[in-house]
């Protein structure tokens, strides 16, 4: 007889062999630990489909991570019939181009069979495995890539040869973990087991395949064909007619032109090439991509419509997420772009690489907003990820900004219309430890106007770029479920039916209460570099200069009290020393060294030490507490605990909406004690050893030196507010509109800089003395009268004694002598 079994094993062998010469792949997770895989039982792999490469593949890597081989036969003599790997899509000839799940499960029912009738001797983990040749196409500008690649449909033996070929050396293999026989039959019922798994396992592969390579994209074309058939578009059409008094052809045409405007036209020979301009560019500029909180994402992905919602502080933002992403096996998202940036061939690479292009304004024409309300709705319900900046705008103080509710309400006024995709927000802080608009931001800090940021803008900012630019650090927050989010805001929301056209009265607290959350989520997931502590304890001292060892020792007491009173899970920090940290920064050209017999001073020169505000300002928030504890120590050398918990509550509301705080009222006071508690096990406070009153250290210890620089990292922040309360107590009741103060807060803010060379940009950010004046009000110091005019009440007049009591005399008087134009 002709020997097919020793053929299907020469076979097997030399296949295998070549796979692993032409092959490259990469294996998710990195870490096999997560698959929870018991070394002591069988396994056997859950493959999406009957494939001799799909196989050999797994084979190679199973060997190289030391896993038990899909070859081999399962193990005990009950289980010796089968091998351990299983397909849920057979091949059936004509009907593969189908994924449909296998229904004779002949071989998974024996293996059921088995371990039930072993009595809890036995066991079989499955372990699901998806195999991706190449990354997605989808569409393709070239025919042959677009046959060939490996997308949602099931290819035949010769066109799989040809699609490893060409996309074999950027192929996937990613592992889910393992699933238990033994404990799936304790919580489900026996009978239809079987199919359950399989279906079970078949949507987890679904959604593996779904969250890498994304839904099955139509063609840009037949989309924008679509808008113009849906109601809203339609309606909208209709009223063009009416107001403007033009024909329906020229309506739809303009329609048309407006989805045209919008959609993205994202290929995969795009994204190729931008990785591999992408990758030259962090090799030029980076020392080094840190990423946090990547396996929440990955936990995350599948199943769910993904929306990536990044604070923006780069024209690098977007590019280096997508890049993570997509080299970490997850599809790169669709991307929310300014209009401005639709520029010729740079406008039409981008949107090849998933951007879609939106106005800065459009609430004056219908028509449009009803195009581009059904673009974005379309892609939700796909579940095409999508990411949009919610600050707007890039900030240029290194706060995160206040978000604008445009794109959330459009988000939420979508899911509400059609929920069937869950939707997720992926809060993503990203933080630098150099910027490459350094110079531009220097200037804008400074008082310069703002220039309108086009891709132009990177060029530039790219132009000359010399020496490192240290690390990125982007890191994943907590994801937000929309669902969670409405129904913490009204619980019964899913009982209500919703059109394009309605909007519910709870829609506006809703997406206040998820734009505070989101950026909420973004600061919790800070990542903290040397640069920022630095920041931090320079720009605390008079002329931003400090000792070498007194620096060093700072910046470790920083980290110390971070590590103490950690802001949430999400934050990551240095492994460095302080001295480590200080031998860092300065090798960056930022720190400047003045030798002395003493000890040497490290410093700042006035460009860089406006630039180090905005550094500092990454990650303020996240000492903000004892920050202000420290600050009540300013005037009074002893406190109790019930008047320093009572300061610190009554400011905290106004820190909380300038830096995106996130303890609400009710959690202040345990963090307000633990913070206290900390201080005292640093040393940074004493207890009266008769009064048990808080006590600052004596001023002569390292232990005060350090308390003080504490106190003054908010000490700006302060005297904002003081400024303001006064301003408005000198004047009668009803003599300012909320503008009117705005405009004497920042005039007045500007003369004090000039008065005592306070060279920061938070003495002229007009959004900060915005965000003073909402506060007020929001805590019922102040109300406006129908004339716009504040009218303030006798909270206001013990905020500011509160104010008053943690801000040095001196400050004090140059606020009264300006304000009083002595």
């Amino acid at each position: 007889m002709f020997p097919f079994k020793q053929l299907s094993s020469l076979f097997y062998f030399f296949g295998r062999r070549l796979l692993a010469f032409w092959v490259k792949s990469k294996v998710l997770p990195e870490n096999t630990q997560a698959l929870e895989i018991d070394p002591d039982k069988p396994v056997c792999y859950v493959l999406e489909t009957r494939s001799a490469s799909n196989l050999m593949l797994l084979d190679l890597k199973c060997r190289e991570l030391g896993l038990p081989s899909p070859r081999q036969v399962l193990g005990s003599e009950e289980l010796s019939g089968w091998r351990s790997v299983y397909c849920l899509i057979p091949h059936r000839g004509a009907l593969a181009k189908g994924r449909y799940l296998r229904d004779d499960t002949g071989k998974l029912q024996g293996v059921l069979e088995a371990v039930q009738n072993s009595d809890g001797e036995q066991d079989v983990q499955l372990v699901p495995v998806f195999v991706l040749w190449g990354r997605p196409v989808e569409k393709e500008d070239r025919w042959y890539k677009a046959m060939f690649s490996d997308n949602w449909n099931i290819t035949g033996r010769c066109k799989k040869l040809i699609t490893i070929i060409l996309h074999g050396r950027n192929t996937l293999v990613q592992f889910k973990p393992a699933v238990s026989i033994q404990e799936e039959m304790k919580t489900k019922a026996w009978v239809g087991l079987d199919q359950r798994l399989v279906e079970d396992i078949g949507s987890r592969l679904n959604q593996l395949r779904r969250a890498t390579t994304g839904p099955d994209l139509s063609h840009r074309r037949t989309l924008v064909d679509e808008l113009l058939k849906t109601v809203a578009v339609k309606r909208a059409i209709v009223q063009t007619i009416n107001e403007e008094g033009i024909s329906k052809e020229k309506a739809v045409a303009k329609a048309r032109k407006y989805a045209d405007e919008i959609a993205a036209n994202y290929t995969s020979s795009a994204i190729k090439v931008f990785e591999f301009l992408l990758k030259w560019l962090w090799d030029k500029l980076y020392d080094g991509i840190e990423v946090g909180g990547f396996e929440r994402l990955q936990a995350t992905a599948a199943g769910n419509g993904l929306i990536y919602v990044p604070c923006h502080r780069s024209h690098i933002d977007y590019m280096l997420l997508s890049y993570i992403l997509y080299t970490r096996g997850l599809v790169p998202p669709h991307i929310a772009a300014g209009i401005n940036l639709n520029l010729p061939l740079v406008g039409s690479f981008l949107r090849a690489c998933g951007a879609f292009y939106i106005r800065r304004s459009f609430k004056d024409n219908p028509l449009y907003s009803a195009v581009f309300n059904e673009y974005l709705h379309a892609n939700f319900v796909r579940g095409v990820s999508v990411e949009y900046f919610v600050e707007g705008g890039r900030s240029r103080t290194g706060r995160m900004m206040a978000p604008r509710p445009g794109m959330l309400q459009m988000t939420v006024r979508s899911y509400l219309r059609n929920s069937n995709m869950p939707l997720v927000f992926v809060p993503v802080y990203i933080g630098y430890e150099k910027l490459v608009e350094s110079k531009t931001y220097i200037r804008e800090l400074g008082g310069k106007k703002k220039k309108k940021e086009s891709v132009f803008g990177i060029f530039r900012s790219l132009q000359g770029l010399k020496g490192s630019f240290g690390k990125v650090h982007v890191n994943f927050g907590e994801p937000i479920p929309l669902s969670d989010v409405l129904a913490e805001v009204n619980p019964g929301w899913r009982t209500e039916k919703y059109d394009v056209k309605y909007r519910p009265s709870w829609l506006p607290d809703a997406v206040n209460f998820l734009s505070d959350t989101i950026a909420s989520r973004i600061n919790e997931a800070a990542a903290v570099n040397p640069i920022n502590l630095l920041a931090v304890a320079l720009l605390s001292t008079p002329k931003g200069s400090m000792g070498e060892s007194e620096l060093a020792r700072q910046a470790e007491m920083y980290l110390t009290l971070l590590k103490k009173l950690p802001y949430s899970d999400s934050v990551t920090l240095p492994d460095m020393s302080g001295q480590e940290m200080v031998d860092y920064v300065e090798k960056t050209g930022m720190l400047l060294r003045h030798p002395h017999d003493m000890g040497d001073v490290l410093h700042l020169d006035d460009k860089v030490s406006v630039l180090m505000t905005y550094f500092r300002n990454n990650v303020l928030h996240l000492l903000i507490v004892p920050s202000l504890i420290a600050s009540c120590f300013i005037n009074k050398r002893e406190l109790s605990d019930e008047t320093v918990e009572h300061l610190v509550s009554k400011i905290y509301p106004f820190l909380r909406k300038e830096l995106t705080l996130h303890s609400a009222k009710d959690n202040l006071a345990s963090e307000i004690k633990q913070a206290i508690k900390t201080l005292l096990e640093m040393g940074l406070l004493v207890r009266h050893w008769d009064t048990n009153e808080l006590r600052r250290p004596t001023s002569t210890t390292l232990e005060a030196m350090q308390l003080r620089v504490l106190a003054e990292s908010v000490r700006p922040m302060l005297e904002r507010y003081y400024m303001g309360v006064f301003l408005l107590r000198q004047q009668q009741s009803g003599s300012f509109t909320n503008a009117e103060l705005e405009t004497e807060m920042v005039s007045m803010a500007k003369r004090m800089s000039m008065l005592f060379e306070l060279n920061s940009p938070d003495y002229s950010d007009k959004a900060l003395f915005k965000n003073f004046t909402t506060t007020l009000m929001e805590q019922g110091m102040v109300s406006t009268d129908e004339e716009g005019k504040l009218h303030y009440s006798d909270e206001l007049s013990a905020f500011n004694q509160d104010t008053k009591a943690i801000l040095y005399q001196q400050i004090r008087h140059s606020i009264h002598q300006i304000v009083q134009g002595d």
